[in-house]
């Protein structure tokens, strides 16, 4: 039993006598009342569509009704019948607000309605008194029902749409790409998801969610998969307005890196630049930049895109310096760098290093006995300041 049912059942039966034939006007009323405070509600009370919500309401009250009367409709159809109309209001459109405004509407009305029937025929303030608490009892029992059902569709519809939108992120990532245009379209439109021109990726370091929710600040146009061990998202119109401050309220506290914004297409390599420019600001070459972008760090990221090879130049243009002691060594390489840096301008390095120009002179000498002509080559100089650059930056 529930409470709504023990105070129906506390009601005198004859009461039901006394209210069924005021059921066809009361329905009008509530219909009425609807129409004016419900906005989502009023241009759908015409025609047939009245017709259709007047039923349902004079089969709520006539259950009602039929309760005080001794007639118990079972509590797993009254259930099912609310559920499936929560259910139907959902595929309607309406929200689930207007749902609940709609039941307070009925249950408000329909109140007033009885009290007048009421008063006029007698009823005792005890038996007013129950029927009030019988009225808001049974309308809030039967308005969770519904709510239930609208709820539950949502989910089922909303889980649906999600998991299209990580297997849309995951087709959109793909290196190589194994969909067609034609296929991506199909998917993002099942997904509701329309198709940018141009996007971004964003990289999440994997502890984020140790200590971090997702924000209500991430757009709805935003795909992501923060459950992979590398979360994602992929952000439509990156460079718009206020998108980077954005992200910063989505991920408060959380290490992220933006790749750059580039056409559909290429995704994937938004992506793989993502993780690389997070990789290396995990291991503290991106200095404190968070998040770290990738559009502001492309020479670096060139320069690192594989540590293999670079590693092999650095090695190849030290080698050289390899029978200096190491305090020696680095005094030469710090010099040779601003040198390279100032185009050879003497008195320009020296201003960079807060030496004397005689300094860099005798130490240029030196380095003019190690590497003889290549010091004049433009091919071997830039091939050694980015070797200088990159051993900075790894070490």
């Amino acid at each position: 039993m529930t409470q709504a049912t023990d105070s129906l059942t506390a009601l005198p039966v004859e009461l039901a006598d006394l209210l069924r034939p005021e059921l066809p006007a009361l329905a009008d009323l509530i219909i009425d009342e609807l129409g004016a405070c419900i906005p989502e509600f009023a241009n759908y009370l015409h025609g047939v569509h009245r017709d259709q919500i007047t039923l349902r309401v004079q089969r709520g009250l006539r259950q009602f009704v039929d309760q005080i009367g001794g007639s118990m409709t079972p509590l797993e159809l009254n259930t099912r019948m609310y559920h499936r109309l929560g259910r139907s209001e959902y595929v309607a459109g309406r929200s689930l607000d207007g749902l609940q405004a709609a039941f307070r509407v009925g249950s408000r009305v329909s109140w007033r309605h009885y009290a007048h029937v009421g008063r006029q025929a007698g009823l005792d303030s005890g038996t007013m008194y129950v029927l009030a608490e019988s009225v808001f009892s049974y309308v809030e029992e039967v308005a969770s029902h519904a709510v239930s059902g609208y709820a539950d569709l949502r989910a089922r519809a909303t889980g649906d749409v999600e998991r299209k939108r990580r297997r849309l992120l995951e087709l959109l990532l793909a290196d190589p790409p194994i969909a067609s245009a034609e296929q991506i379209t199909d998917l993002a439109r099942a997904a509701a998801w329309t198709v940018p021109n141009r996007i971004a990726v964003v990289a999440l370091a994997e502890p984020w969610r140790e200590n971090h929710a997702v924000s209500p600040a991430v757009p709805g146009d935003v795909l992501m998969d923060l459950e992979r061990p590398d979360p994602v998202l992929l952000v439509p119109d990156a460079d718009g307005p206020g998108k980077a401050d954005l992200l910063r309220r989505a991920f408060l506290g959380a290490r992220f890196s933006v790749g750059p914004s580039v056409p559909l297409a290429d995704a994937p390599l938004s992506r793989r630049m993502a993780g690389q420019a997070l990789s290396l600001a995990e291991r503290g070459i991106m200095g404190d930049q968070n998040p770290v972008r990738c559009d502001e760090n492309l020479a670096t990221l060139l320069l690192l895109q594989d540590e293999r090879i670079m590693r092999l130049l650095i090695d190849r243009n030290m080698a050289p310096f390899a029978g200096l002691t190491p305090a020696s060594r680095d005094r030469l390489i710090e010099t040779l760098y601003a040198w390279l840096l100032e185009e050879g301008r003497i008195v320009e390095a020296a201003a960079n290093l807060s030496l004397h120009p005689q300094t860099v002179r005798y130490r240029m000498r030196r380095i003019e006995a190690m590497f003889g002509e290549r010091l004049h080559d433009p091919g071997w100089r830039f091939e050694m300041e980015m070797a200088l650059r990159s051993r900075m930056l790894l070490l």
